[in-house]
């Protein structure tokens, strides 16, 4: 009976033992479970604020290119509108515009540097040795649906 004490005595501490032992290992990683958990929130709440601040910088972005950016002079305005209104046929060169708006060649091509300048896209074309300009089709979508470039309405009825 000594005997069997002794030998279920072992196996108890035995099975104590790995018992111990089996929750030393889930307590371990249950603490590294818990350490990822609070990186990964961690890691959310970041990405949180840089979502609050795409979405500022988004904003800030919209507000610039329908206000100030393409403020455009009278001058500017009526090549814009000509190549808005006209270049939907194809492109055009800086004579057709200048006989479109009875003026010089050379005061187009200066408004057409200078709304490039102000960022608004026009593609030019090289075709036997003579240039040719148009809006890109998106920004010509983009104005038929937002107006980013704002026109003034007695222009409108001049060149149009």
């Amino acid at each position: 009976m000594a005997e069997l004490d002794k030998s279920l005595t072992g196996s108890f501490n035995k099975i104590k033992n790995e018992f111990s032992d089996h929750l030393e290992a889930i307590n371990e990683n249950t603490n590294e479970l818990q350490a990822h958990y609070e990186y990964l929130t961690e890691l959310d709440n970041k990405i949180d604020k840089l979502n609050e601040k795409l979405e500022e910088v988004q904003m800030m972005l919209k507000q610039l290119t329908t206000q100030s950016k393409f403020v455009l002079s009278k001058h500017e305005q009526k090549v814009f509108l000509t190549l808005y209104t006209l270049g939907e046929q194809g492109a055009l060169s800086c004579a057709d515009i200048s006989s479109r708006l009875n003026t010089t060649e050379l005061s187009v091509k200066n408004a057409l540097t200078s709304i490039m300048k102000k960022g608004i896209p026009i593609i030019e074309e090289k075709i036997d040795d003579r240039i040719f300009y148009k809006l890109t089709k998106e920004f010509r979508i983009s104005q038929a649906k937002e107006h980013i470039v704002k026109i003034d309405e007695e222009l409108l009825q001049e060149v149009c």
